[in-house]
Order: structure tokens, then sequence, then C-alpha cells
């Protein structure tokens, strides 16, 4: 047998869901045609430059999120969270559990969640990739392609996986 080294790892990739983007850079190009109309042909002033400014950076932001590269990627030996030009990679040596929970009282909302094993992850490197709850968890609350129950089954798995080998 060929050692360790020599293998293909299986990655798989999964984006950033942007469908929620196009709605919102509709609304935002809308506010901007329609203030533009508002402010040339009935006179409407002060409330239709501000109904530009809102909508011409709506717009600017939502075509600066679509384009940008934003994925999740699952290895062999942990998994990596790149939005544009930052990442992080978080090894499955330095987690305990994988699981998706619930927040907020009224209305749950469903979130990956990773707990480390102490002294293991490092806050600073986290910000504005995901989100830190206390020192050893870590909150995904971002939408990709696909569900967070299918890449939280992929993760215990692949968890699953590593712990068996090592």
């Amino acid at each position: 047998m060929a050692p360790d080294f020599w293998h293909k790892r299986a990655k798989m990739i999964t984006k950033e869901s942007k469908k929620d983007l196009f709605l919102t850079l509709a609304f935002g190009v809308g506010l901007f045609i329609f203030s533009i109309f508002g402010y040339f042909y009935l006179a409407l002033g002060t409330p239709s430059l501000l109904g530009i400014i809102v909508g011409a950076l709506s717009a600017f932001f939502c075509i600066r999120k679509i384009l940008q590269n934003n994925f999740f990627e699952i290895d062999d030996d942990g998994f990596v969270i790149t939005k544009g030009s930052k990442n992080i990679k978080f090894f499955f040596k330095d987690i305990d559990e994988i699981a998706i929970k619930s927040f907020g009282d009224k209305k749950k909302v469903d979130a990956l969640s990773v707990k480390f094993r102490k002294n293991r992850l490092d806050r600073d490197a986290c910000f504005g990739l995901v989100q830190a709850l206390g020192d050893d968890m870590i909150v995904i609350f971002d939408r990709y392609e696909l569900s967070q129950f299918t890449l939280s089954k992929e993760l215990r798995d692949r968890l699953a996986k590593f712990k068996n080998r090592a």
C-alpha cells in the first residue's frame, strides 16, 4: 500500500448563496431609478436626493458582495472559510463537536456551530469570518449553496473519519 501522502484528498467546495442579493440589488436599482424620476420630473427635491444616494450605495455594496469570492471548503484534515481576501482554516484535530444549534427566543435561527478543544480557538483570526462565542465555540450564520444540514453531516462524517484514523 502506498504512503498516505500519495492519496488524493477529496475536497468539497460550496459557494455562498447569493440568491437574496439579487433581489436586494433589484430594489436598490429601483430606488435609484425612481428617485431620479422624482427629482427631475416631480421636483421632490431633498427626499429624492436621499433616495438616489441610498439606492446607489445599496446597488454598489450588493454588486461588490456578488462579485466577492466566498466559499466553504471541506478537506480531510479540516475546513476553510473564505470571504474575499480573508480566509481561515480550522483543523479537525482541534475540534470536539460539530452541530446545528437554534438561537433566538421567538423566531428560531439555525446555525452551524463548532466546539473546539480548550485553548484551540484563535478568536482574533475569526473576526469578520465567523461569530466566536466564548473561548471555545464558533457559529457560522452564512448560507451556502448546500444546506446547513448537509454541511453539518459532511463535517461530522469527516471529523469521525479523522478521529478513527488518529
